[in-house]
C-alpha cells in the first residue's frame, strides 16, 4: 500500500459476473476483474449466517470517484430457482465511507466504516488494503433439507486497480457456531 503506483492488479478482459450484474441493474462493462466462490448445500438448519469484513484500496483518495469494488452474497433456492441477494446492505467504498479520510465527499453510512489504514501505518495493519468495514452480516432464513446454492461475488468497477477483498470469518453459522477452517479472525 505504501507504493502509489501499485494498487492492484488485472486487465478489462477479466469480466464481470451475469448474477451480479443483474442485482445491481448495470451494465457488465461497468464491472471488470469479477471473481467467486459459488458451492451447493443441503441445509441441515434453518438459518445461514455469514460474518465478514468488506476491505479495498479505494477508501481515501479513490471514495469518492464514480468507480466501486463491490460484494454481493447470493443465496439460491435450488427448488425454486430464485435468487436472492443476502448482503446486509450494498457493500462498496461510495456507499460506506468516511469524510475524514477524503472532505470531497460527504460520509455515507459512516456507522457501517470500520478502519482507515494510511500510508505511515501501512507497514503494521493487519490487512494490506486502505480501508475496511466493521464486521458485517449475510444471512437468511432457510428451509430444513432443502437445496441451496451459495454465490460470494467481488468485483472491481470501472477500474482495474485498486482491488477489494472479502474476509469471511472462520466460520459458517446456522443456528449456533460450528467451528470451521479458513483461518484466525483478523477483529
Amino acid at each position: 500500500n505504501t507504493d502509489p503506483l501499485y494498487k492492484g492488479d488485472g486487465t478489462v478482459t477479466w469480466s464481470s459476473d451475469v448474477d451480479m450484474n443483474g442485482f445491481l441493474g448495470v451494465s457488465p462493462l461497468n464491472f471488470t476483474n469479477s471473481s467467486s466462490l459459488q458451492f451447493d448445500f443441503i441445509s441441515q438448519k434453518d438459518f445461514i449466517k455469514f460474518d465478514y469484513i468488506f476491505a479495498s484500496n479505494e477508501y481515501g483518495n479513490n471514495q469518492c470517484k464514480p468507480f466501486s469494488d463491490v460484494v454481493l452474497f447470493i443465496l439460491t433456492d435450488l427448488t425454486t430457482n430464485l435468487p436472492v441477494n443476502i448482503t446486509t446492505t450494498l457493500v462498496t467504498p461510495t456507499n460506506i465511507r468516511k469524510n475524514q479520510f477524503n472532505n470531497s465527499c460527504a460520509d455515507e453510512n459512516p456507522n457501517l466504516f470500520g478502519t482507515f489504514i494510511d500510508d505511515a501505518n501501512a507497514l503494521s495493519a493487519a490487512i494490506n488494503f486502505n480501508g475496511s468495514t466493521i464486521p458485517m452480516v449475510a444471512s437468511a432464513n432457510i428451509i430444513q433439507n432443502h437445496s441451496y446454492r451459495l454465490k460470494i461475488i467481488i468485483a472491481d468497477r470501472a477500474d482495474v486497480q485498486y482491488d477489494a477483498a472479502v474476509f469471511i470469518r472462520n466460520y459458517i453459522q446456522t443456528t449456533g457456531p460450528e467451528n470451521g477452517i479458513l483461518g484466525n479472525d483478523i477483529v
